[in-house]
């Protein structure tokens, strides 16, 4: 007896030989390429389809052509479209590019089984080959969220390969906007992972920078010290959103290791790191001679 997914591929396969009763176009112009499909199939895979589909929408419309102007690639499509009709593609002979867009199309589409099945292969070629600091921001969230850890990359420097958890410099971290766009736990967690690798003021300068741009205060009074025993992302969440997130992230930096003129040019004159003037004082006189 065939199982489930034996008997969902068998009719998909049935539903297959049908005409296609909808059309995509990818690119414009001259360069334009259509690719048909079946409704039922794409509505099955997926809630975005389905919705797509629905006669409230101009998609529904046998006779319309749907443009997709956030696929940049027919083949990456095409891989998509092999993925709900059960035809499975071997993930791992594509490159980085090719899978960062699938992933992104999966994601985009709901398809959760393609974007996991995406982002495994992806860490395992992070693991063979170099990777930016903006892909590696992507894979951290993205592995986080499914509660895992990433192990280590390979970092070519000059002529040397090295392997470590973070292969990356302070300099290139805080200037990175990437790092800016995670969430606040996932932030919190990343300034946990580089605790070592980094100066106070370093950390406080990324810190800062995120507090800036996500407009986070100091003004309310952390309930809660966020931990991730959890793992879960949305354990803390609400308090994240509440205002202490500042508070906490400050609170992972021991001032007293910077030097004075690390202190007065950061936290002395920061808009955000908000104590009283003893306390300053007290953490400046506690400070390392420059």
């Amino acid at each position: 007896m065939a199982d489930e997914t034996d008997s969902s591929i068998s009719e998909i396969g049935d539903q297959e030989s049908s005409p296609v009763d909808c059309s995509f176009v990818i690119g414009s112009g001259a360069s334009a390429i259509t690719i048909g499909a079946h409704k039922s199939i794409l509505s099955r895979a997926s809630t975005i389809f389905e919705s797509m589909f629905d006669c409230n929408y101009k998609e529904a419309d046998a006779s319309t052509n749907i443009p997709l102007p956030n696929v940049s690639d027919i083949t990456d499509f095409k891989i998509v479209l092999d993925y709900i009709y059960g035809k499975k593609n071997s993930l791992k002979y594509l490159n980085l590019k090719r899978l960062k867009h699938i992933a992104y199309l999966a994601d985009y589409y709901w398809l959760g089984k393609l974007l996991t099945e995406c982002h495994d292969t992806i860490v395992i070629k992070a693991k063979e080959e170099h990777v930016s600091l903006h892909d590696y921001v992507q894979i951290y969230e993205y592995q986080r969220k499914l509660r895992r850890q990433i192990t280590y990359f390979k970092y070519i420097n000059d002529t040397c390969i090295y392997e470590s958890a973070f292969p990356y410099e302070s300099k290139e971290l805080i200037s990175n906007t990437s790092i800016y766009d995670l969430e606040a736990l996932l932030f919190y967690d990343l300034l946990k992972k580089i605790d070592s690798k980094f100066k106070e003021i370093e950390r406080f300068c990324l810190i800062e920078n995120y507090g800036k741009i996500h407009g986070l205060k100091m003004d309310r009074v952390a309930l809660n010290k966020i931990e991730m025993v959890d793992d879960s992302p949305k354990a803390h969440s609400e308090d994240l959103n509440s205002g202490n997130a500042l508070k906490e992230m400050f609170d992972l930096i021991n001032f007293e290791n910077m030097t004075v003129n690390e202190f007065k040019m950061g936290p002395d004159v920061s808009e955000l790191w908000l104590v009283s003037a003893d306390e300053k004082l007290r953490i400046l006189l506690s400070c390392k001679r420059n």
